[in-house]
C-alpha cells in the first residue's frame, strides 16, 4: 500500500518538510520533497510512531471546535413579542432643586417678523423704487440723489504659464 505524501502530513498534523527531512535521517535518502511522493507501508508506521503525539493533539482540537461549532448552532433564538408595537409611557419629570439665580433667564432682545421673510421678491423690488423717488422739500425743490462715481475696471491678469520640469513628448 502506498500513500502519498500530503496525506499523511496531513493526518499526522506535521509539515512536509519535517517529515521528508525525519526520512531522509532514517535510512530513506530517496524521498523526495513533493506532496505527491508515494512512501512505503514501512516509512508510513515510522512517520506514524514518531509524530503520533501530534496526530492526537490534531484529534483533540478538531473536537474542541467541533463542540463550540454546535453550541454556537444550539444557542437559543430569544424572540420578543409586540416589538413593534408602540410603547405607551408617561414622560418622567426630573426635578432639580436650584435657587432662582441659578437657572437661566431668557431676554427677548427683538421680534422677527416671519410675514416680511416669506413674501415674494417682486414685493420688495417695488418698496425700493418707492423708496427711491426724489424728496422734495417744502420750497418744492427737487433733491435728487448724487450718484455714484463707477469704478474702474482693472484688467484682468493672464495667468503665468507653469514651466514644466520635463517636457511633454509629442
Amino acid at each position: 500500500m502506498s500513500i502519498r505524501l500530503s496525506k499523511i502530513t496531513k493526518e499526522l498534523n506535521i509539515g512536509l518538510s519535517t517529515a521528508v527531512e525525519f526520512l531522509r535521517k532514517n535510512k530513506f535518502t530517496d524521498v523526495e520533497a513533493n506532496p505527491n511522493f508515494k512512501i512505503t507501508d514501512e516509512q508510513y508506521d515510522l512517520l506514524n510512531k514518531e509524530f503520533n503525539k501530534d496526530k492526537s493533539i490534531r484529534i483533540e482540537s478538531d473536537r474542541l471546535s467541533q463542540e463550540r461549532h454546535t453550541k454556537e448552532k444550539a444557542r437559543e433564538v430569544v424572540s420578543i413579542e409586540g416589538f413593534n408595537e408602540p410603547v405607551k409611557k408617561e414622560p418622567e419629570e426630573i426635578k432639580i432643586g436650584l435657587a432662582e439665580a441659578q437657572k437661566p433667564k431668557f431676554t427677548t432682545v427683538g421680534k422677527i417678523n416671519l410675514d416680511e421673510l416669506n413674501k415674494k421678491p417682486a414685493a420688495k423690488k417695488e418698496e425700493k423704487k418707492k423708496e427711491e423717488k426724489p424728496i422734495v422739500k417744502e420750497e418744492k425743490e427737487v433733491v435728487k440723489e448724487t450718484p455714484k462715481k463707477p469704478e474702474v475696471e482693472k484688467p484682468v491678469e493672464q495667468p503665468k504659464k507653469k514651466k514644466l520640469l520635463f517636457p511633454k513628448k509629442t
